[in-house]
């Protein structure tokens, strides 16, 4: 019999009236939402393109690919929201294409901030 605890390490708030809420409770609550979001996606969906995300050459070094939505091995959404065009210099690792038929185009999680905070 297989081991599922791995699966969830989901810890959740336990509210309670006259609780004095700290910045570390909104994180936890942040992270519990976030969690269970990422978890279901990993375990009923997988990981791979959910929608658009097409790739075709512009010309014969560039790239289009199309808005779209992935989801990666830990159930984390990876979205391009609008065509991208890039360069096949700028990408990491084009030296060794020369020469294939065949490549593939990775893309990776990165978080980023809206809004600066001090």
């Amino acid at each position: 019999m297989s081991k599922n605890t791995d699966f969830f390490p989901i810890e959740r708030n336990r509210y309670f009236y006259g609780k004095l809420l700290t910045v570390q409770d909104f994180d936890l609550e942040q992270r519990y939402g976030r969690q269970k979001g990422q978890l279901l996606n990993r375990l009923a969906l997988g990981a791979g393109v959910v929608c658009g995300l097409g790739v075709s050459a512009s010309d014969d070094s560039t790239l289009l690919i199309e808005s779209g939505m992935a989801l990666d091995y830990q159930g984390r959404m990876v979205v391009v929201e609008e065509p991208l065009l890039r360069k096949l210099q700028m990408l990491e690792g084009q030296e060794e294409l020369l020469g294939h038929d065949t490549a593939y185009l990775c893309l990776q999680y990165a978080e980023t901030d809206l809004v600066p905070v001090n």
